[in-house]
């Protein structure tokens, strides 16, 4: 009895226990997961089973009438257990159809599977034109397996995939989907096309459109959205009963409203208001288009500053560009409470995109007036104004040495032998310098021409400054070959900041006397590592 007994301990008995997880819409998988663990244990470990089944196809396949249609799929299987398993994979379609009607083809279809190996397949649907039209089938994935227990009887797998609906229309049309850019050229967009079935809308195309494609469609009610670069764009909503041309405008030029931040607020009612911001294009296939950034102020939805032009850009494929924004006070000067600052992106031919609100809570100091009156003698009034512009010159030399002191530069970098190293101080890392400003191109050839006029002279080395819309670049020569730039607002002196510019300059001559330029240019983060710390030394 007792060596029966141990004989039945020893024997592994599995349980199964299956969990559906779907996965959300916008990913458009169709994801199981099964799970079947070992109830007894064995002296080493108890064997278990966990088979993962991930199916990736549209939620439903539109079939117009009199009309041969084939969508392809992608399958994955995973051995997330113990023991080895054999797989194979199949369908099954519900209502079965006639004969060549509808098929599916997986290949491979079978397959052994280790622990912790993957198993990928294709599939491939195909409905037939002979299809009647109205009719409706569901379509699983199955997937059944065999796991051996020794000497025992092997142990059966078996599960499915949500179903795949096909729908044969009743009357098939065509459907033109046009996309455009705000300024009336051809735009990319990843397009998903949603059908309305019952009370959900489910997805039913999905493709990559550049400019303008036709879609084979059946009556009823679609949700067209267009994504880029995990951007959702634009979602519109159309009724189809006849063959139907659609236009859709939308911009792949983008301001992110989190990028927008304000560096100073007003503190008198004359004072300009400074942002920073970031431009981002999305579409990789765009080679060059001119763009104008502007801004404008509202308050109670008054605009009271408007058009005021921030950049003028040149974009081409994807790429990030950070722009420096002044805005002057309004007319009747800033008042206290909360202003809208809004971007705008105008296009060539004038066409405008709305961009995101940032709001701004503004508390400025009043200016006193000073009134001239007949009753103060006039030496006095003279001395009066003696001492006010006395105090007037202190508190301006005081104030171009804080102003340089209190914000940071926007960029600084290396120039050597045409190669150029830029250090973003906004995002604490080294980047391409045309992602600091969109008018790189200019600035560096007003760089080079001033170069060649005074920097090839021995008795004329001084530090260059180029002033483009609302950013100052500053280039200080280290040596004949080689200088050093900082990029701050228009507003800057260069003169009230000469101090931190020469001690700047010391710091970049000790580097490449220790390390050598070419290193610096070519391991920027090993040996500049500390320029950030500098920068904010010297300005912050």
């Amino acid at each position: 009895m007792l060596i029966i007994l141990a004989l039945l301990l020893m024997t592994p008995v599995y349980t199964i226990q299956t969990q559906y997880l779907m996965v959300p819409e916008q990913r458009n998988r169709l994801h199981i997961r099964n799970t079947q663990d070992s109830a007894v244990k064995t002296k080493n470990r108890q064997p278990y089973v966990s088979i993962s089944l991930s199916v990736q196809f549209q939620d439903m396949l539109i079939v117009p009438p009199n009309t041969n249609i084939s969508s392809s799929g992608d399958i994955e299987i995973k051995n997330n257990g113990n023991v080895t398993v054999n797989i194979s994979i199949g369908y099954i379609i519900d209502p079965i159809p006639p004969p060549g009607i509808i098929s599916v083809n997986i290949s491979p279809n079978r397959g052994v599977l280790p622990p912790s190996e993957r198993m990928s397949a294709k599939f491939v649907v195909y409905v037939s034109s002979n299809a009647t039209p109205g009719t409706k089938y569901e379509v699983r994935i199955h997937l059944t397996g065999k796991i051996s227990r020794g000497g025992g009887n092997p142990v059966d797998i078996s599960q499915e995939s949500p179903p795949i609906t096909i729908l044969v229309g009743r009357h098939g049309y065509r459907l033109r989907l046009i996309l455009k850019e705000p300024d009336g050229s051809s735009a990319y967009g990843n397009v998903r096309i949603y059908y309305l079935y019952g009370d959900t809308y489910r997805l039913a195309y999905r493709r990559s459109i550049m400019g303008e494609y036709v879609f084979r469609v059946i009556d009823g009610k679609y949700r067209i959205d267009v994504y880029l670069s995990g951007y959702k764009l634009v979602s519109k909503e159309i009724e189809v009963n006849s063959d139907t041309t659609i236009e859709i405008r939308f911009t792949t030029t983008l301001i992110p409203e989190d990028s927008i931040v304000v560096i100073s607020k007003p503190t008198y009612s004359t004072d300009p208001l400074i942002f920073r911001a970031k431009v981002e294009s999305l579409n990789p296939l765009i080679y060059r288009k001119e763009i104008a950034v502007l801004a404008r102020v509202l308050r109670r939805g008054s605009v009271v500053v408007d058009n005021v032009v921030i950049a003028n850009l040149t974009i081409r494929s994807k790429v990030e560009k950070a722009i420096l924004g002044f805005i002057p006070a309004p007319e009747n000067g800033w008042e206290n409470g909360t202003y809208e600052l809004q971007l705008l992106i105008r296009y060539t031919g004038g066409n405008i995109t709305y961009g995101p609100i940032k709001r701004v809570q503004i508390t400025v100091i009043p200016i006193s007036i000073i009134k001239k009156t007949p009753e103060i003698p006039f030496h006095i009034l003279l001395l009066v104004v003696g001492i006010s512009i006395l105090f007037g010159f202190i508190g301006a030399k005081f104030g171009i040495k804080r102003i340089g002191r209190e914000y940071l530069p926007k960029a600084v970098g290396l120039i050597h032998g045409g190669k150029i190293l830029t250090y973003s101080t906004w995002d604490d890392s080294f980047i391409r310098p045309e992602v600091v400003s969109g008018e790189w191109q200019k600035i560096i050839y007003g760089f080079n021409l001033l170069y060649k006029r005074y920097w090839r002279r021995a008795e004329k080395i001084y530090p260059l400054a180029i002033t483009l819309n609302a950013e100052k670049w500053i280039f200080y020569p280290i040596t004949r070959d080689t200088a050093y730039f900082i990029c701050v607002h228009s507003a800057f002196n260069e003169y009230g900041i000469r101090e931190m510019l020469a001690r700047l300059k010391v710091y970049f001559t000790n580097k490449i006397s220790r390390y050598g330029i070419r290193r610096i240019l070519s391991e920027p983060a090993e040996t500049l590592d500390d320029l950030g710390d500098k920068i904010k030394e010297l300005f912050g």
